[in-house]
């Protein structure tokens, strides 16, 4: 008697990358969100220091809530991302 197709260990990595698959490309698509974020956080930083010399605190504060409003979507992705439902970029 054979194991089903799923249980065969030849089959098993093959089966684990099939279904892994979404993860990963998830997981590196917030990557790259956090590290644009990071990123974007770093010129801010040059930007408030700017400001601060020439005393215009008005950009620093659009900027500011920018960022905050990315990071608030993020967190929209990725709780619908943990809830097992789509994401906003694949649906049509």
């Amino acid at each position: 008697m054979t194991p089903p197709p799923a249980v065969r260990p030849a089959t098993a990595p093959r089966r684990i990358a099939e279904l892994t698959r979404p993860l990963r490309a998830a997981r590196a698509q917030a990557c790259a969100h956090v590290e644009d974020v990071l990123h974007e956080l770093g010129r801010l930083r040059v930007q408030i220091g700017l400001a601060t010399l020439a005393d215009e605190g008005t950009q620093v504060r659009l900027r500011l809530g920018e960022l905050a409003a990315r990071v608030a979507a993020m967190e929209e992705v990725a709780g619908v991302a943990l809830r097992g439902g789509a994401s906003p970029r694949s649906r049509p």
